[in-house]
Formats: C-alpha cells, sequence, structure tokens
C-alpha cells in the first residue's frame, strides 16, 4: 500500500498530469519502451526499434503473446490508434494522426515530421502520457471506466475519494508478479500520506 494525493486525480491515461494520476495508471498500462540502465531504454511492449538512413521513420517489433487484462492479443492496431490520439496533443512536436501504421499484426512504422533520433523516449516511460492503450479506447475515459492494461497489475476498484485496489496479472508477458495485490490510499492530509508510505 501507499498513500497519495487526490486533489486532482485523474486516470484518464491520455490526460494525466501529476503523481496522483500517474501511479495507478502505470500500474495497469505499459509503454512500448522502458527503462533500462542509467538514461537508456529497454523494452517494454516494444522488443526492438529501428530507425531508418536519416531517423524520420521508426519502425517497433512488438512483443508477441501480449493479452489485454480482459483477454484479447495486444497488436499494431492498438499501438496505431494511440498514436493517433496522442498525436494532436502529447506526440504533436512530432508526428500527426495517422503518422504511424501497422506493418504486420506485430510490426509498426512511424514517420517524424522531422528527423529525431531520440524519438523512442516520446513513447517510454519518459513521456507518461504515452502508455499504450487498446485500439477503441477513447480519450476521456478513466481507469475506473475501462481498466484495460497490458500490465503486471489488474485494477479490481477503484474510488477517487478512499483509493484504488489491483490483483495480480497471472497472464503478464513478464511473468509472475512478485505481490498478490497493490492498494493505493488517496488522502489529501498529508499525514495520512506519510503513515502510508510507512
Amino acid at each position: 500500500g501507499s498513500g497519495h494525493g487526490r486533489e486532482t486525480v485523474t486516470t484518464d491515461p491520455v490526460g494525466m498530469d501529476n503523481l496522483g494520476s500517474y501511479t495507478p495508471v502505470t500500474t495497469a498500462f505499459e509503454y512500448l519502451c522502458g527503462k533500462g540502465d542509467g538514461a537508456a531504454l529497454a523494452p517494454m511492449l516494444a522488443t526492438e526499434w529501428t530507425p531508418n538512413d536519416d531517423g524520420s521513420v521508426w519502425t517497433f517489433k512488438l512483443r508477441e503473446g501480449v493479452t489485454w487484462h480482459e483477454g484479447t492479443p495486444f497488436t499494431s492496431a492498438d499501438v496505431v490508434a494511440t498514436l493517433d490520439r496522442l498525436a494532436p496533443g502529447n506526440l504533436a512536436a512530432y508526428i500527426d494522426p495517422g503518422s504511424a501504421t501497422a506493418v504486420d499484426d506485430l510490426t509498426v512504422e512511424v514517420t517524424l515530421k522531422a528527423p529525431d533520433g531520440q524519438f523512442p523516449y516520446q513513447v517510454s516511460l519518459w513521456n507518461p502520457q504515452s502508455v499504450i492503450t487498446p485500439a477503441d479506447f477513447e480519450a476521456g475515459t478513466t481507469l475506473d471506466q475501462r481498466p484495460t492494461g497490458t500490465g503486471p497489475f489488474k485494477l479490481e476498484s477503484f474510488d477517487v475519494a478512499t483509493g484504488a485496489k489491483f490483483v495480480r496479472n497471472d497472464s503478464w508477458w513478464g511473468g509472475t508478479p512478485n505481490l498478490d495485490a497493490l492498494e493505493f490510499i488517496f488522502s489529501d492530509d498529508i499525514q495520512t500520506q506519510i503513515t502510508g508510505v510507512l
């Protein structure tokens, strides 16, 4: 368990803007690229990414065997739709809607507005709003309305006033998570938050 402020807890993965949103969302959702050693990236939902000669087109190979929490397969269609949702806002400097295309079920090609050798960082945990959401996900949908991620924990219950409970995702691609469950307790009181952390 841990303590969190609830002042502006929005659990819309596309619109989150603070730590109170980030932690519950990233407990359930994942990124194309994760954190490696130091500032390096490591595979997450993408196992590899390669640029063309000038860094204007990036190709992402997706992890096989990943499923959404409700059991449907994770595919390139989910990534394309996510990037289309992010293009007008969070990723507007890098891509337009339609910039990402599915080469096949497990390959996505992204054509950038301008060459950028660091683009994978924009679809990693270093850019919190770039979590991958299902193809039919609608911006503005909150975690409690559509708790379907690919991550190690699945949302069991959510109350914006009191907290969120997550249970282990036994079909997570990364293996069996070390904990059976996670509980986040929301409170505006700093002493309650400190106690929660302790």
